[in-house]
Parts: C-alpha cells; sequence; structure tokens
C-alpha cells in the first residue's frame, strides 16, 4: 500500500505595505527595514483568498446582527489571530474558526471606509404615545371594568324581567321561569306584586 500524499495549500507569510505606490509585497522572511507588515493568519476564507492582518471580513455574527464586518488583528503577546466588530453594546470578538465562512472585503490600508459598524437587522420599534390611540391624536377609547359591565348589565335584565313578570300577557309557567331568573340575579322581587289586571303574583 503505498503512502498518502496530502497537499497543504499555503500562502506567503508576511504582506508589506508600500505607502509609496500604495500596493504591497509579499515574502516568506519578515523584511526588517519596513515598518507596516501583516501577517498570514494562516487561513482563507471562503474564497480561497488568504486572510492577513489588518484585513477587513464579511462574516456572519448571528440573528441579530447579521453580517458583520470585522478587523484581523494578532492578539498581544500570542500567535492567534482573531477578528474585532463594533457592535451596538461596543466592541466583540469573532473567532478565527470563523474565518473559514467569511469574505474578504479589503483591508485597513487601502479601504478603511469599508470597516462599518454592526446594526441590527431587526431595529426594536419606537415607543408608542400611549395616550393617543395609535399614536394619531385620537384617545384610547375608554373600556368599564368587568365588574361594571356585569352590574349594567344586571340592572337591565332585571328591569326587563320586573316588567314582564306584571305584565297581564304571560301565562303562569313564563312567570315562573322569570321568577327563577331573577333569583339566579340575587334579587328578590316582591312576591305581593299584582298584575295591571288586579290579579296576585305567585
Amino acid at each position: 500500500m503505498g503512502a498518502t500524499t496530502r497537499l497543504f495549500k499555503l500562502a506567503p507569510l508576511f504582506r508589506v505595505w508600500d505607502p509609496a505606490r500604495r500596493g504591497f509585497g509579499f515574502s516568506d522572511q519578515r523584511p526588517d527595514d519596513v515598518c507596516v507588515v501583516d501577517a498570514w493568519a494562516g487561513r482563507f476564507d471562503r474564497e480561497g483568498r488568504p486572510i492577513y492582518e489588518q484585513d477587513i471580513l464579511s462574516v456572519h455574527h448571528d440573528w441579530k446582527l447579521g453580517w458583520v464586518r470585522a478587523l484581523v488583528e494578532k492578539r498581544a503577546g500570542t500567535a492567534e489571530f482573531r477578528g474585532v466588530a463594533t457592535g451596538p453594546d461596543g466592541p466583540f470578538h469573532i473567532a478565527a474558526y470563523q474565518f473559514a465562512d467569511a469574505y474578504v472585503e479589503g483591508n485597513a490600508h487601502q479601504h478603511p471606509e469599508k470597516l462599518l459598524p454592526a446594526v441590527p437587522q431587526f431595529p426594536e420599534p419606537e415607543t408608542a404615545d400611549l395616550s393617543t390611540w395609535w399614536g394619531e391624536g385620537l384617545r384610547w377609547p375608554r373600556v368599564a371594568s368587568t365588574m361594571s359591565v356585569r352590574q349594567n348589565h344586571s340592572s337591565r335584565m332585571l328591569r326587563r324581567l320586573t316588567s314582564e313578570v306584571t305584565s297581564s300577557s304571560l301565562r303562569p309557567e313564563s312567570v315562573n321561569s322569570r321568577l327563577s331568573l331573577l333569583a339566579h340575579l340575587q334579587v328578590q322581587p316582591d312576591t305581593r306584586a299584582t298584575r295591571r289586571d288586579g290579579s296576585a303574583v305567585r
């Protein structure tokens, strides 16, 4: 069984910024005579482009902020790289393992305007003026309490039933059903009441 050959994709280890011609040079040796040198982060973006320090990435962060712009930097005193983005609550970090799902949008040397702060995808609605109806100048309708509604309903039903009980057109069984409803409303009717024809109500 033959040996397995593995191929690893590599990129130049250093990117040197030349402010005179506003371009880059690349080298596997770190130059000593220049001050602006970006190290390769050891990773590629989603389209296979190498990622260096000071690159500006577009990466999906979460459902709230969506796609954000992050600046690649090297952590002080370590060999680790990370992305730094700015959101509504301040700076936050993008882990290096997320670089593979990101896109290189530019770099801080040539395209500083592309490093934009993150904003929420779904901003919270402004607080409505509760003193008006839908904030358009119409007053909120006054809604009676449940107890008031029940009391008003009971009062109307009581007046109606009392009028029907004292009516001479009702049959005895109808009178009994009305008296039952009155009792359900916790009303004690006057049993000595008479109909219009003078007959007593039993």
